[in-house]
């Protein structure tokens, strides 16, 4: 089983069409499963490892952002004797941080998709039971954390892993130079940005500097690199 967390409805039916046609092509789907091909697919190669007649089940699309105030509450309720009050409000606040989010980026688009519209956290009267439900029963019961293209959240996803003692898969992308400032690499010797206020520092802003500034906070965790 698992989840999808993010403020805008997931699209899963053409992986779901993918997986229905490749199993029902045997010869095509053995096509699309070579490496190197230009007709390679990697779900292709993934579905021999499956069990034929398993039914893929479709995650459930949990509409929150993946950011520093989330990692903030869930350690916040560790720490503090597993209360739930921090974290009924921190589950109000970022349900309409997420809606606001997923409308701001539609506001083009006037249907979004109303089977995973978000309840309204000021009326649904059983938000809080919501918020102890994912804390309690997804959270804190994860066993690997995955961000394939993350954006905004590849940092707070590996410091969620961290937290929880699971271990975490990403393949960080944007680095958003603007939205984290506090971002900092050791400046290299002679070559200091005199702009910079912090003299020993430089600012993580190409994806080659987000790399080292990760793999320097996240040591432990194995890097492989053009993968």
């Amino acid at each position: 089983q698992s989840i999808i967390a993010d403020p805008f409805a997931a699209q899963q039916q053409h992986i779901l069409r993918s997986v229905a046609f490749l199993r029902a092509h045997p010869e095509e789907q053995a096509q699309r499963a070579v490496p190197g091909l230009p007709t390679y697919q990697p779900l292709a190669a993934l579905l021999p490892r499956l069990p034929a007649d398993e039914l893929l089940q479709t995650p459930r699309n949990v509409r929150i952002l993946v950011d520093e105030a989330l990692v903030q509450a869930v350690r916040h309720y560790l720490d503090h004797g597993h209360c739930l009050e921090r974290w009924r409000v921190f589950w109000r606040d970022a349900t309409r941080r997420a809606m606001k989010t997923a409308v701001g980026n539609n506001k083009n688009n006037n249907n979004i998709n109303n089977n995973n519209s978000h309840k309204d956290p000021e009326s649904s009267s059983d938000i809080d039971d919501d918020a102890k439900y994912f804390l309690t029963h997804v959270l804190l019961k994860l066993r690997l954390i995955v961000g394939f293209h993350p954006d905004q959240a590849t940092e707070a996803l590996m410091d969620l892993a961290a937290l929880l003692q699971v271990p975490f898969c990403a393949v960080p992308c944007c680095v958003f130079p603007s939205e984290f400032p506090h971002r900092r690499l050791p400046a290299d010797d002679g070559n200091n940005n005199q702009n910079e206020k912090n003299n020993t520092q430089r600012r993580v802003r190409t994806h080659s500097e987000f790399m080292d500034y990760l793999k320097h906070k996240f040591a432990a965790a194995p890097v492989q690199e053009d993968a």
